[in-house]
């Protein structure tokens, strides 16, 4: 067969193979509608291929193959191309019996199918590889309408090339266009030019298709009914060729303007394209004119984005046009391959439907709520949409009553399954444990095998994770990955943002911190993942650009269910960047969103990490609160893995404090499971470290920072800013007495900083110099001092001024410890006795010194600033203190201004 207008991909498969042979893998991925002629192209490009000497193996898939795993790969390497003993080799291979006995009774496969995945192609790439050079020529594969292959043969035949990268192999895969793209898992695998480049065959030109034509009919004739066939064919070589038999066995009086011939090969191309679009056009025939392109959707069970998706694609093939048949001729060409009982069928489902769209939804609206308790089975959709409705608009709780009211009528469970999904949505924001009462149907068909399908399936996944599922999590995203039909960008990129998502939370031992490292800047539109890439390269690498994009994420995203996640990376990002007063202002602004959207689950996420902008900022009591609110908004239960991060900020915050009768308390709550696959325990564990250097199990303490130096070191995540370690070690060392190990566990942390890491820098120097030479002592307390001022952490800068101090043997100590926003303070706090008289006894010492400063006249910010405490936590002080000495604004407190003049004169 002669091609018209496929010179370009021809030309460009020639150039791929001319590269191939001078020792190079190249694949070529050429995409088209059905009918376009890539079976045509690739006859075409093979034939010269081999007579240029290349072996060839060739696969031609049908749809019933996506069911047989290695099917396809199997039928390419057992090609006659091969020699007989390869050939004998690959039958050898033990897959047959894998697939017998690892297929269960609907052919889902387990997981030992994927590694098996990995040995077939180990095995695979040494055999071809021993033919190519046995031979000493190139290897051609081709594999025709590749949209029908099994998912494994796609993975395996992208792991030969991987591995024959500089070997002369070139595979050719063809796949028919359809509603979504070709498998994605396979086209992200593929590498970048040169060694890859993706062919497409458009429509023909009606330049093009007369010159088809001219092949069939003469040059005249072919000239007068070009344009006509084009516009009644859109291009599509098979269509027109039909056209063409029609008109040379038809008299021009008889003919009409499509004949037999094309009919017949518009239902070949109808029937060999994805089932959605024959189920599409067939429900679009029975509607004709009576529907619009919605409803031919809704009947066929497509979303209107599957539906449009799907006129696209079958606009693509050319015989429709903007959703609508070229020809009245092609819609009854459905029609007559339809059975008279199924078309019948079919137009009494399109009659009832059209019936019950002819009722407005406001009016049905008006009468379910008019009814008060409705029964009847078909209002559960429209209870269904107005709970969808309300959940966009932040109504959460009149959410939650649509839903447990269409639960409570009888219907058909297709109907509650979209209720449970929706109720599953709602409790969400409420109460995550409250969300898995509705998972167990979704859990059992992962565990069995089963694919549960439905678009929830990505938020069960994430679900999943929360409360650390990894092993269900991932056959989760395994599932997403496998379905039959390639998932659509908008997914695609979610589903990629997932796996990061889970990459980092239950990291494999290679650590994300090579595997994310590897994504974190792919380009992505889905704000998930950009957060995430975000706040790994933060905790890696410190303040710096990532800080600027995180905060630019944050003002560009609005606070709702599909961003919040990334808003809480993007907050991580900042926080972990050392941005703490811009973190904690953003976190109060959607705290506010949050409240108004009747969302506990996202307060409570945000009160966490404030608890930990606020105990990197060295003020356990803010850090407490926020820690306990965040308990309270979410019972423990509720929180799955990320429960670890409230809980260690408790427990490190009532350490601080020295009361660890209530840090015990913390330590005693129970935790996952999973506390030593997740990287959330981190911290966790350095908080529990922490305590047990506190009070004295100093063995213990070790033990502990021993896991996380093991943790983080497996993961690939020993970054300073997700947990300094060596300076934790080096304290317990100093307390035992080992000086050196002390000094050599500091210097390792300091070589591992970065000028930007103001806060790990100040530690570190206080360690270095409590560990050093007594003549270095002072300069490095002095650098600690300039650094955590910088950094911004009154409590650590607190423990700094305190060794200063006693290195300088009196001085400004004693001001330094009256004003240090410690827990550290001693009780009888000069501050209390400098005038305030007996109304202050009933002042903390952190309110006193507010409210002596805002006597002072300090504005809230300059009060902030003073002692190194956010503008939140002075506004927070303010107000207790109003309350307890019944004033009402701050000209009123009693305080006298020489109350805090000591404090004044050091903080200037």
């Amino acid at each position: 067969m002669r091609l018209y207008e496929r010179d370009e991909p021809l030309s460009d498969l020639r150039a791929l193979f001319a590269e191939c042979r001078l020792g190079q893998q190249r694949t070529a991925v050429l995409t088209g509608a059905v009918g376009t002629g890539r079976t045509e192209v690739v006859r075409t490009f093979t034939q010269e291929a081999v007579g240029a000497g290349a072996l060839h193996c060739a696969a031609a898939i049908w749809s019933v193959d996506h069911a047989l795993p290695f099917g396809t790969i199997w039928q390419l390497l057992m090609n006659p191309g091969l020699p007989a003993r390869t050939r004998k080799q690959v039958a050898q291979l033990p897959v047959s019996e894998v697939i017998h006995t690892r297929l269960g009774a609907d052919g889902s496969a387990d997981g030992s199918l994927h590694q098996k995945l990995a040995y077939v192609s180990h095995v695979l790439s040494g055999l071809l590889l021993d033919v190519i050079e046995e031979t000493g020529r190139p290897l051609l594969l081709t594999v025709d309408d590749a949209h029908h292959a099994d998912p494994a043969s796609l993975q395996c035949l992208l792991s030969i090339t991987g591995r024959l990268r500089h070997s002369p192999l070139m595979a050719v895969v063809s796949a028919a266009d359809g509603p979504q793209s070709f498998s994605p898992a396979f086209l992200g695998g593929l590498p970048a030019a040169p060694y890859c480049r993706h062919l497409r065959l458009d429509l023909l030109t009606e330049r093009g298709v007369e010159s088809m034509l001219a092949e069939h009919l003469p040059e005249a004739e072919a000239r007068r009914v070009a344009a006509e066939c084009h516009a009644l064919t859109g291009g599509n070589p098979v269509m027109v060729r039909g056209f063409a038999d029609d008109h040379c066995r038809t008299n021009e009086e008889d003919a009409g303007p499509l004949g037999p011939e094309t009919m017949r090969a518009w239902t070949r191309i109808l029937h060999r394209c994805d089932p959605t679009m024959l189920r599409l056009a067939r429900w679009t025939a029975i509607l004709g004119e009576s529907g619009t392109t919605s409803m031919g959707g809704c009947l066929a069970g497509l979303t209107d984005e599957a539906t449009s998706r799907t006129l696209r694609a079958l606009d693509r093939t050319g015989c429709f046009a903007d959703g609508r048949f070229r020809h009245p001729s092609l819609r009854q060409a459905v029609l007559d391959a339809l059975a008279p009982a199924e078309q019948a069928a079919m137009h009494v489902e399109a009659a009832a439907r059209l019936r019950t769209e002819g009722v407005s939804v406001l009016v049905v609206a008006d009468h379910l709520v008019a009814a008060g308790e409705p029964q009847d089975p078909w209002m559960v959709p429209t209870l269904n949409e107005a709970a969808e409705q309300a959940l966009s608009q932040g109504r959460v709780n009149q959410a939650l009553t649509y839903l447990r009211l269409a639960c409570r009528i009888p219907a058909p469970d297709s109907h509650h399954a979209v209720s449970r999904a929706l109720l599953a949505r709602a409790e969400w924001r409420t109460n995550p444990a409250l969300t898995m009462r509705h998972g167990a149907e979704v859990i059992a068909a992962l565990r069995s095998g089963d694919d549960p399908g439905g678009p929830e399936l990505p938020a069960w996944a994430g679900r999943l994770i929360w409360f650390g599922r990894e092993n269900d999590a991932r056959t989760a995203l395994e599932r997403l990955g496998d379905r039959k039909q390639a998932l659509d960008e908008v997914l695609g990129d979610q589903l990629e943002s997932l796996r990061l998502g889970l990459s980092c939370l239950f990291p494999a031992d290679d650590g994300p911190g090579r595997t994310v490292g590897g994504r974190e800047g792919a380009a992505t539109v889905n704000p998930l993942g950009q957060a995430l890439g975000l706040l790994i390269r933060s905790l890696r690498d410190g303040p710096g650009e990532s800080s600027v994009a995180a905060e630019h994420l944050v003002e560009q995203c609005p606070l709702g269910e599909r961003t919040f996640a990334a808003l809480a990376c993007a907050l991580g990002a900042l926080v972990h960047g050392g941005q703490l007063g811009t973190a904690d202002r953003w976190c109060a602004s959607l705290e506010e969103d949050a409240a108004a959207l009747e969302t506990p689950t996202w307060l409570a996420v945000l009160a966490a990490l404030r608890s930990t902008i606020a105990l990197r900022q060295g003020d356990p009591g803010s850090a407490e609160m926020h820690a306990g609110r965040a308990l309270q908004l979410i019972p423990v239960e509720g929180w799955g893995v990320g429960v670890l991060l409230p809980l260690g900020v408790l427990i490190e915050a009532t350490t601080m404090t020295g009361r660890y009768q209530e840090a015990l308390a913390h330590l005693r709550t129970p935790v996952p499971d999973v506390l030593l696959k997740t990287p959330l325990a981190i911290p966790y564990m350095r908080a529990r470290a922490r305590f047990h250097a506190a009070r004295g199990g100093l063995d213990r303490a070790l033990g502990e920072i021993g896991i996380v130096s093991e943790l983080v070191t497996r993961w690939n995540l020993d970054w300073p800013a997700l947990v300094p370690w060596r300076t934790d070690a080096a304290l317990v060392h100093l307390k035992l007495g080992r000086r050196e190990e002390a000094r050599r566990r500091a210097a390792e942390q300091w070589e591992m900083l970065g000028p930007a890491q103001a806060r790990e820098r100040g530690i570190t120097l206080r360690v270095l110099a409590a560990a050093g030479e007594p003549a270095d002592r002072l300069t490095r307390l002095e650098q600690s001092v300039g650094e955590l001022q910088r950094a911004g952490d009154h409590f650590e800068l607190s423990l700094t001024l305190t060794d200063l101090d006693r290195a300088r043997q009196g001085g400004i100590g004693s001001r330094v410890r009256q004003i240090a926003y410690s827990a550290a303070d001693r009780d009888g706090d000069e501050l209390a006795d400098a005038g305030t008289g007996e109304c202050y006894q009933v002042l903390s010492k952190a309110e006193l010194r507010v409210a002596a400063l805002a006597a002072d006249g300090h504005s809230n910010r300059e009060i902030a600033s003073k002692l190194f405490v956010t503008v939140s936590t002075v506004e927070q002080h303010l107000t207790k203190v109003y309350s307890k000495l019944n004033v009402r604004c701050r000209s009123e407190l009693p305080i006298r201004p020489h109350g805090l003049t000591a404090a004044n004169e050091l903080c200037a």
